[in-house]
């Protein structure tokens, strides 16, 4: 007889990321639904309400999504690829490589910005 656990897994954080990685890629949860050959309201279920889905509807979605289920369920270890880097991943590999250079330019502002705010930062804490 199997002992009753004592903490539920909080399927939410996995239903979002499901839903993150459909609307990247332009699906509505209907769209979504029919290509699993699922009814509509156990989908919304599983992205909305964190309802667990049978292992083989949770295999099938981390596939057609490209979601990495390690940060999930190996928290503590260190994840070589998260699902929003997977996410990042596949929406680049769509892109021009025109566009590419303006997310190129967009990171690098991101990044002088990050290192001139820790300047300051770090000029405050030493006074």
């Amino acid at each position: 007889m199997r002992k009753e656990a004592k903490h539920k897994f909080d399927f939410k954080p996995i239903g979002n990321a499901i839903k993150d990685n459909r609307i990247s890629k332009d699906l509505t949860q209907q769209e979504m639904a029919g290509l699993l050959d699922l009814q509509l309201p156990y989908y919304c279920r599983i992205e909305n309400n964190g309802q667990h889905p049978s292992l083989q509807i949770l295999y099938e979605l981390v596939q057609a999504l490209h979601i990495s289920l390690d940060e999930y369920f190996l928290p503590d270890k260190k994840i070589v690829k998260t699902s929003k880097r997977r996410l990042v991943d596949d929406m680049l590999n769509e892109l021009s490589d025109h566009e590419l250079e303006i997310i190129i330019g967009t990171l690098e502002g991101i990044r002088r910005l990050r290192e001139k705010q820790e300047e300051i930062f770090s000029s405050i804490s030493s006074e």
